[in-house]
């Protein structure tokens, strides 16, 4: 078997591993709740997972491209605009809060953390974006809070009435 020979087997058999590979990466990020997003500085988009792309039911590819600022709530675009001057100001650090999203007439509440990604001399290129739609959570703890609002009613009116049962009868 000649040199030639060898490197295309060897060549091929690199090829597999690596079709493996990305078949073994694209199920996991298939898999996964998070979203993650790749923007430039900008805030277009340049990768988007297809869990973030769901939200949309789109297919990624036609996000790349499109600014994301478009989707965010307009009274956080400014808030937005702030944690991403962190993420600036401050290479390595990772950024977080709370940004409302806007998809397909929904507001969306997502915590997102924002990092900065560096070139090879330390400069900031692009920010990628980890996100976990808490809407589901949030209107949670909402129901919970009218649920208990409505309960501290009810003990109050309840303790109205005996106070008031108990004014009488000592009259």
């Amino acid at each position: 078997m000649d040199k030639e020979h060898k490197a295309e087997l060897k060549n091929a058999n690199l090829n597999q591993k690596i079709a493996i590979r990305e078949r073994r990466l694209d199920s996991i990020l298939q898999a996964q709740s998070t979203y993650l997003v790749r923007t430039d500085l900008e805030g277009i988009i340049r990768f988007a997972n297809q869990t973030f792309s769901r939200k949309d039911g789109v297919d990624p590819a036609t996000l790349i491209g499109r600014s994301i600022g478009s989707e965010v709530f307009a009274d956080d675009r400014e808030k937005l605009k702030v944690l991403l001057n962190q993420c600036l100001q401050h290479p390595g650090k990772i950024c977080a809060d709370l940004i409302r999203f806007q998809w397909n007439g929904t507001t969306r509440f997502v915590e997102w953390e924002f990092k900065g990604i560096q070139d090879d001399e330390g400069t900031i290129r692009e920010f990628q974006w980890v996100g976990i739609d808490l809407t589901e959570r949030m209107d949670y703890l909402k129901e919970i809070s009218e649920y208990k609002q409505r309960m501290d009613n009810i003990l109050s009116s309840v303790n109205e009435i005996v106070w008031s049962s108990d004014a009488e009868t000592y009259e």
